[in-house]
């Protein structure tokens, strides 16, 4: 009596292998830009981290506080490290440059000798490159001009922050102001000065769709109060990519 073999034909393995490829075809795209899109997550909140830092620091000290593009940011001796104030790169995050947070007790957007370092980061990921509206790439949170006050505007027993702006534009710089129009004056929170209006993160996949109608790309905008925001609408990226130079960073468009 014959002993029956147990196996698979060559047909089922080239089958088998066929399936295995068309799964690989669909499934390593995928992952690569699921790495990508986590990449770029975290470097964006990163950035956005920073600036919640320098503007929250700025508010509680009373001082001003600048977050800059530096190219050492992890420089061993930590009088080292110091903003990107010139050229090109100092508009500009990559795998060069990092960032920086500090104290910058006379507001003018350099670290000077004993300024107190709040935060450092290292540089991007190598495929992500972010680039400022402005040069250099410097958020200012406050200044030297800056003469508000700690007072309990609305009567809870806390100290509000109030900055000694003109909101309304009626020439008059008052603690508070009736911004809203309905008659009680309103917190006024401390604008960004020397700012970056806008960041823009790319890599190699520019403003494309990602994941549905949401961009590869980030952008971050910074409104007059400070209030950074991210956003993945590629409408939104194209607009800030424009008031960006044009979208200047290379492959981002």
């Amino acid at each position: 009596m014959k002993k029956r073999m147990h196996g698979f034909t060559l047909l089922e393995l080239m089958v088998v292998l066929v399936l295995v490829g068309i799964l690989l075809g669909i499934g390593v795209p995928a992952m690569g830009n699921f790495i990508r899109n986590s990449r770029m997550t975290s470097s964006a909140n990163d950035l956005i981290a920073a600036l919640h830092l320098a503007r929250s620091e700025a508010i509680k000290r009373r001082v001003s506080v600048t977050a800059c593009a530096s190219a050492n940011p992890l420089a061993a001796d930590e009088d080292d490290v110091a903003c990107v104030t010139t050229g090109t790169a100092s508009r500009q995050l990559n795998s060069a440059n990092g960032w920086i947070v500090f104290v910058d007790g006379n507001g003018d957007g350099v670290r000077d000798a004993g300024e107190e370092l709040l935060q450092q980061r290292g540089p991007l990921p190598a495929e992500i490159v972010a680039r400022g509206s402005e040069t250099p790439l410097r958020v200012t949170y406050l200044d030297t001009g800056f003469t508000g006050t700690f007072t309990d505007l609305d009567g809870d027993g806390k100290r509000d922050v109030v900055a000694d702006l003109d909101v309304n534009e009626d020439g008059v710089f008052d603690l508070a102001e009736d911004i809203d129009g309905d008659g009680n004056q309103d917190i006024v929170e401390p604008l960004v000065r020397g700012t970056a209006l806008n960041i823009v993160f790319c890599d190699a996949r520019g403003n494309v769709a990602s994941w549905g109608e949401l961009s590869a790309a980030r952008g971050i905008s910074i409104a007059a109060t400070g209030r950074p925001q991210v956003t993945r609408a590629r409408t939104e990226i194209a607009a800030l990519l424009t008031d960006n130079d044009g979208g200047a960073i290379a492959g981002c468009t």
